[in-house]
């Protein structure tokens, strides 16, 4: 009752009215922030459409007052990405734990490994407990300051969940995230799902890249907390300007075997034209060439200052032919973006091995084309993995159209929820976090 004033209690009139209003101006903005989200993506900078999502609020509205069960028709306007149910549950996990689990600092030497000795160890092994990652503690070891096998598992498992490889060491990066408060954690997951609210009706066939976590998954049935029939690493653009992969939703509807890769006109006139003015044999060292346009059948032109000078202008362009050196590997995923971003194979696959994989100009390499494309081809004829390799290694381009476009969701969440339950987080190698942060800390009104 401390929610309301004692002239609502005693059922004055203007009181009551006064409190009507405001019961309905929060049910109204509840309904619209749960469905649409309280930012409007294109704030940020994501190119995200929410405007589809079209909902009649005064409706809804009405329906939460008329209805015996009013909280199944605010469940009815939640998310139906598969995340967001085991990522809401987790929302009140965290709450519950940064509430019980003091900021701890840990101590440790620079590179503590499995069998070595530390005062903090029982500190370390009481959190991993709370975090859920150390099951089934033997009460003689509890207060053990040995760093022992069963602890180093549950340390493999939390790096797992952090995107710091399996190896158990604690170095820096592994206690940095160790040493992270609860309550970073709790905002992240708020972060996540404010995002997933900007998404369309998820449901059948589909494909994520999340950026933080360097990662592809891909979907069938649309059904169950997270449940992946493909993941895969892959690399995304660097985290400086001009270079970061966008946030986007598409369609893919086509797949290249033997692709040509046509070099983009700022990597073309800033980064090749000095090249190959330092050295002529770039071109041909790269299996590249000089053409009028994109189109198969133009021709190359024979380099000089000329030509050189209308790539710098945009008027000619390069492309790399298809064979081993091809950036793109023997095949390219597409999906119609402004951005001319897509999935594709590399050469360079050492890359795909580190935690952290942000190397690219904004396209997204896959570690396993081969495996996607089996994956995505599965609905599109006969297309088993020992075609799908021979084409690959073929000498012809060619270009396969999907007979269902498959959607595909560029993301950008620092948070995850994996089948079983466990919250995976992410670094914020863009700093979108920061920026939506602040923008929700403003408070009402949001920018729409």
């Amino acid at each position: 009752q401390w929610l309301v004033g004692p002239a609502l209690q005693a059922g004055e009139p203007p009181a009551v009215a006064d409190f009507d209003v405001a019961l309905s101006v929060a049910a109204t903005r509840y309904v619209s922030n749960v469905y649409l989200g309280r930012i409007n993506p294109r704030t940020v900078g994501f190119g995200l459409n929410v405007e589809p999502k079209r909902l009649d609020v005064p409706k809804r509205v009405r329906e939460l007052t008329q209805s015996p069960h009013p909280e199944q028709v605010l469940a009815s306007l939640e998310p139906r990405f598969p995340m967001y149910r085991p990522l809401k549950e987790g929302l009140l996990r965290y709450r519950q734990l940064a509430r019980e689990v003091p900021r701890l600092r840990f101590g440790f030497p620079a590179k503590f490994t499995p069998g070595m000795s530390h005062k903090d160890v029982p500190a370390l092994r009481k959190l991993l407990v709370a975090l859920g990652d150390l099951r089934d503690v033997d009460p003689a070891l509890a207060a053990s300051e040995l760093y022992d096998p069963a602890l180093a598992e549950a340390v493999r498992r939390y790096q797992v969940r952090h995107g710091l490889g399996s190896d158990a060491i604690i170095g820096r990066n592994t206690l940095a995230r160790l040493s992270t408060p609860i309550a970073d954690r709790l905002k992240q997951i708020q972060l996540g799902l404010e995002r997933l609210r900007w998404l369309p009706d998820v449901r059948g066939h589909y494909l994520i890249v999340n950026i933080p976590s360097f990662k592809l998954y891909g979907a069938r049935t649309g059904e169950g907390p997270g449940s992946y029939d493909i993941e895969m690493n892959v690399v995304v653009g660097e985290a400086i300007d001009g270079r970061s992969t966008p946030v986007f939703h598409s369609d893919m509807t086509m797949v290249t075997f033997r692709p040509y890769w046509n070099v983009p006109e700022g990597i073309a006139a800033k980064e090749l034209v000095p090249a190959i003015l330092r050295n002529p044999k770039y071109l041909a060292r790269n299996d590249m060439e000089i053409v009028s346009s994109f189109a198969p059948q133009a021709k190359p032109q024979a380099v000089s200052q000329a030509v050189l000078d209308q790539v710098a202008a945009g008027a000619y362009k390069i492309r790399q032919k298809p064979g081993t050196k091809n950036a793109l590997g023997p095949i390219k995923f597409s999906f119609p973006n402004n951005n001319n971003v897509y999935l594709h194979g590399t050469p360079s696959q050492s890359l795909f091995s580190r935690d952290r994989r942000d190397f690219s100009h904004g396209c997204i390499r896959v570690q396993e084309p081969a495996r996607l494309a089996e994956w995505v081809l599965a609905d599109n004829g006969d297309w088993p993995l020992v075609r799908i390799e021979e084409t690959m290694q073929g000498e012809a381009t060619r270009t396969i159209n999907l007979r269902k476009p498959i959607p595909v969701y560029i993301l950008y969440s620092t948070v995850m929820a994996d089948p079983d339950g466990a919250i995976s987080f992410f670094e914020d190698i863009y700093g979108h976090d920061r920026t939506l942060q602040v923008l929700l800390a403003r408070g009402f009104p949001y920018p729409r």
